[in-house]
C-alpha cells in the first residue's frame, strides 16, 4: 500500500539494518540507504543544534522548515533562497529549452543559476495564473482533477494569460511539457508553492480543480494576501465545515437529511417527502451526489466528499464547465 514506505521507514528507526529490511522486502539497498541518509540527519538535528550548515543540508534533503524546526527544537531564522533548474528532456543530446522546472537550493553564490528566470522575462505583456494540481491521486481519479485542470489551462490561454501549472504527479495531462506555458515539478506544499508564486507574481491563483491537496493551500494564500480566483478562501472553508455549510442550508432554506455531530445519519430512513441517492463510490476522497428530490418536481443537486464516512460539501462547477464542449 501507499503506507509501505512509512512502515519500512519506522522499522529503520526501530533499529531494523538495511540488509535486514532488504531481506523482508526485496527494496533495493541503493532506495533504502537513501532513508538511512534522511534518518541519519534527522538525528543529527534532534540533538537540537541548529547550524546554518546543518539548515541547507535539510533543505537540500528536501526537509520544509516547519519539519526542521519541529525536529530540531529550534526557531527556523536562516533565509532560504531556492532556484529552479530546466528538466533535461533531451538527456544531453542536445540543448532543451522545455519550461519544465524543479527547485533546488543551489543559490547564484555558490554557482547555481536560476534558468526558470529567462523564461518569466520572455512573457511579454502577457499576465500570469498559476493553477495548482492535485499531486499524486488514486487510479480513477483523473477526471475529476486531471481532465478538469488543463481545460482550465486551456480556457485560460485562450483569454490571452500565461498559465503555470504546479504538480508533482508525473503520470498525468496536466504535467505534459506542453500544456502549460510553464511547469514546476514541486510537491504542493505551503512553501513550495510560495517560492514559486515569489518568482512568478502570479495575477491569482485557482485551486478549485486540483482536490483537497490544491484546496488545503487557500489559507496559506490568503495568510499571504495571493487572490484566489474562483471560490474564495472563506466560501471554500464553508462548504467544508459541516456546521457552517448546515447553517448555510438553513438560511436557503434548503431541506436535508438530519446528520449528528459525527456526521453520520440519525436514522436510515430519509425524511418524509425527501428521497436520497448515494453513489457506492465511498473510498476515501471519492465523489459521490446526493439528489434531493422534493414531491417529483425540485431537484437539487450537491457535490459532496465522502472520506472515513464523513461528509464534506463542495460547490458543483456545473455552471461553469456546461458550455464547454470536449476538446
Amino acid at each position: 500500500t501507499d503506507e509501505r514506505l512509512f512502515a519500512v521507514y519506522e522499522l529503520l528507526k526501530r533499529g531494523k539494518t538495511v540488509d535486514e529490511l532488504y531481506e523482508l522486502t526485496m527494496i533495493d539497498r541503493w532506495f533504502l540507504s537513501k532513508l538511512m541518509n534522511l534518518l541519519d540527519y534527522e538525528r543529527e538535528l534532534m540533538k537540537g543544534q541548529l547550524t546554518e550548515e546543518l539548515y541547507t543540508r535539510g533543505k537540500r534533503l528536501g526537509y520544509p522548515d516547519a519539519a526542521i524546526a519541529r525536529l530540531s527544537g529550534c526557531k527556523v531564522d536562516y533565509k532560504r533562497q531556492t532556484t529552479f533548474k530546466m528538466v533535461d528532456t533531451c538527456a544531453g543530446e542536445f540543448a532543451a529549452h522545455t519550461p519544465y522546472f524543479y527547485a533546488t537550493y543551489d543559490t547564484p553564490e555558490s554557482g547555481g543559476e536560476d534558468e526558470a528566470a529567462e523564461f518569466i522575462c520572455d512573457k511579454g505583456d502577457k499576465q500570469t495564473i498559476m493553477v495548482l494540481g492535485s499531486g499524486p491521486i488514486r487510479i480513477g481519479q483523473g477526471i475529476e482533477f486531471d481532465y478538469a485542470s488543463v481545460h482550465c489551462v486551456m480556457a485560460l490561454q485562450k483569454l490571452g494569460y500565461q498559465v503555470v501549472i504546479v504538480n508533482n504527479n508525473p503520470e498525468t495531462v496536466s504535467t505534459d511539457f506542453d500544456t502549460g506555458d510553464r511547469l514546476y515539478f514541486e510537491p504542493l506544499s505551503p512553501e513550495d508553492v510560495m517560492d514559486i508564486i515569489n518568482i512568478e507574481k502570479p495575477l491569482g491563483v485557482v485551486v478549485a480543480f486540483g482536490g483537497q491537496t490544491a484546496i488545503k493551500l487557500t489559507k496559506t494564500l490568503a495568510a499571504n494576501n495571493i487572490p484566489i480566483l474562483g471560490s474564495s478562501a472563506d466560501t471554500i472553508d464553508m462548504a467544508e465545515d459541516r456546521e457552517r455549510f448546515d447553517e448555510l442550508l438553513e438560511r436557503s432554506g434548503i431541506k436535508r437529511p438530519s446528520v449528528s455531530a459525527e456526521g453520520l445519519p440519525r436514522s436510515r430512513a430519509p425524511k418524509k417527502g425527501i428521497s436520497i441517492y448515494l453513489s457506492s463510490r465511498c473510498r476515501e476522497a471519492s465523489s459521490a451526489a446526493f439528489s434531493i428530490k422534493r414531491e417529483g418536481i425540485i431537484r437539487i443537486s450537491v457535490l459532496v466528499r465522502m472520506r472515513t464516512m464523513k461528509m464534506v460539501g463542495m460547490r458543483s462547477m456545473h455552471q461553469e464547465t456546461r458550455n464547454s464542449p470536449p476538446q
